[in-house]
């Protein structure tokens, strides 16, 4: 490109795209200064220059040649070194610093609390994995990556265990193959990211196949939402970088050390305009069963419709096929990492947020980093879990705390509310981030992908009241446990009484993913052995199954009458 005469030629990285365009040559793209965004007074006019990586828009003039517009600069196409600095001794040690702060400098911690009345954890998590790769993209140099995430699973746990256990080998595995170097470190993550959901998403549908039919019905109608973040240093510039994929209601939510909350995730439910629009277009439907929006399949006549919760999620066979009513395609977002203002980032299910803030969290979180704990992370994830267990107990709960070093201010540390109603929160905003959104409108629907993840709306809460309300809150908790467990049941095995309250056995270890990192089997117990699964606590819960089973039984009437 010659600033002199205002114009050059781009070599497009995917050839395939200007196919059927009269060029000179298949990789040419005249661009003028006009079509470049801004203008010639613009930042991305005076970054243009030989060798920068552009985006651009690309259509077709009258006489059949493309026509480029929007064309921004998004970086080099090759950084020796990953730095500015290149391969100098300074650029090299700025590196080593960079990586040392993915693979040694984050301290996590985690907590799990299971449902009340449940048997099986359902939840899982990972925040063990991690990478250095020769070159990532446009940086040649060595990259550190490190992932984590929190698998919310349901109708059983084999989905959100075979996921939590292969996601991040899938990811690993995509980054290593990668080959392209004309893109930014940010995109080849993403692509990676994208790609190791894929095949995860049709590894599992492909290993309920193997199985027997009753093993693989029960297998591929379980499903799970996930949250994953990849944080990675160095990238172009030298700095660390997040990238969010998110399928579900599960959240992300950045913590800063003047206790401002950034909500890194939206949540994917069916109540979302645009996700009810994408799930009738795919012939599902919407509604609201049991205080809950959930997307519906009409089943044939005579049989009970099953719904599910979320909008986006891996596994849940009956909602893929023949149409993907929910959808298996995380949304993908980015942001720089500064170290001065970013403290932590809290990964956790959805049964943590459905009475806990974003901001509230951050301030539990801020708290418990600021004291002399043996492991604040892990500490701070346990207050933040048992808060939200305190208020709702009937749904499994993890969290993940991930902290970048420094315990945030005073203000981030100020104590959490005692649980009574509190006003809006000023510092639970959403800041600006880069949506990468692979899926952002797929079907044509004509909205713009959003540049900012909402903050989901503030949870009111009750004030403490008195036993017989506080009686009738917990039977409104149970009422949606067991509604859980219904259309559980029905998207598993039409017609199985469940009348037990008991969630559905796991699979055996032959039946289950292995390897390094895998969770521990939870296979049935041996023939005459006395089963061992996790319980809530003591034999209570056998009692308060049996006590369970009318209401589910008139719950399940009811259900049945609402939909047809």
């Amino acid at each position: 490109f010659s600033k002199e005469k205002g114009f050059g030629k781009i070599t497009p990285a995917d050839v395939s795209r200007t196919a059927g365009f009269a060029l000179e040559r298949p990789e040419d793209l005249f661009v003028h200064r006009r079509d470049v965004e801004g203008g010639p007074e613009g930042r991305n006019y005076a970054a243009l220059a030989p060798g920068v990586l552009v985006t651009y828009e690309l259509s077709s003039r009258e006489d059949g040649t493309p026509r480029v517009a929007a064309v921004r600069c998004e970086g080099r196409a090759r950084v020796d070194g990953g730095l500015a600095g290149g391969g100098t001794s300074a650029g090299r040690a700025a590196d080593a610093r960079a990586r040392n702060f993915v693979l040694e400098g984050l301290r996590v911690g985690s907590h799990q609390e299971l449902g009340r009345g449940k048997v099986l954890m359902e939840d899982r998590l990972a925040h063990q994995a991690s990478l250095e790769v020769d070159g990532l993209g446009a940086c040649s140099g060595k990259v550190a990556c490190r992932l984590f995430g929190v698998f919310d699973g349901h109708a059983g746990p084999s989905c959100s265990e075979f996921v939590s256990s292969q996601l991040d080998k899938n990811i690993f595995d995509c980054l290593r193959d990668q080959r392209r170097r004309d893109a930014t470190s940010e995109m080849a993550l993403r692509s990676a990211i994208l790609s190791g959901y894929r095949i995860t998403e049709h590894n599992f549908h492909q290993y309920a196949n193997k199985l027997d039919v009753g093993a693989a019905r029960t297998w591929a109608s379980s499903g799970s939402t996930s949250c994953s973040v990849a944080l990675y240093s160095p990238d172009e510039e030298g700095q660390a970088r997040l990238l969010v994929a998110n399928l579900g209601d599960s959240r992300a939510v950045l913590g800063q050390v003047d206790g401002q909350a950034v909500c890194l995730t939206s949540d994917h439910s069916p109540a979302s305009s645009a996700e009810r629009r994408r799930i009738e277009q795919q012939g599902g439907s919407v509604a609201q069963v049991g205080g809950a929006w959930r997307v519906i399949l009409r089943a044939a006549r005579g049989q009970v419709a099953a719904g599910l919760s979320v909008s986006r999620s891996f596994g849940d066979a009956d909602f893929k096929a023949p149409d993907q009513v929910v959808s298996p395609v995380p949304e993908v977002s980015a942001r720089i990492v500064d170290r001065a203002r970013d403290a932590f980032v809290i990964l956790a299910t959805d049964g943590v947020w459905k009475d806990v803030s974003n901001a509230e969290a951050v301030r539990v979180v801020g708290r418990c980093l600021g004291e002399a704990v043996a492991d604040p992370p892990g500490e701070a994830a346990k207050r933040l879990v048992e808060l939200a267990h305190q208020r709702e107990a009937a749904d499994d709960k993890t969290a993940v705390v991930v902290w970048f070093g420094p315990a945030p201010s005073a203000e981030a540390a100020a104590p959490a509310g005692s649980g009574e109603a509190r006003p809006k929160d000023p510092a639970e905003q959403s800041a600006p981030i880069h949506i990468i959104d692979d899926d952002a409108d797929p079907y044509g629907l004509g909205e713009e992908p959003s540049l900012t993840a909402p903050a989901p709306a503030e949870a009111t809460l009750v004030p403490a009241a008195s036993p017989s309300a506080a009686s009738a809150g917990e039977n409104m908790f149970d009422d949606m446990a067991l509604l859980d467990d219904l259309f559980a049941s029905y998207a598993r095995d039409l017609g199985v009484d469940k009348a037990d309250g008991a969630a559905p056995a796991p699979e055996s270890p032959a039946q289950g993913p292995s390897g390094p990192g895998a969770p521990a089997a939870q296979g049935p117990p041996p023939s005459g052995a006395a089963p061992a699964p996790r319980r809530a606590a003591g034999a209570e819960d056998d009692d308060a199954a049996a006590a369970a089973a009318p209401r589910r039984k008139a719950l399940s009437a009811r259900v049945a009458k609402k939909i047809f």
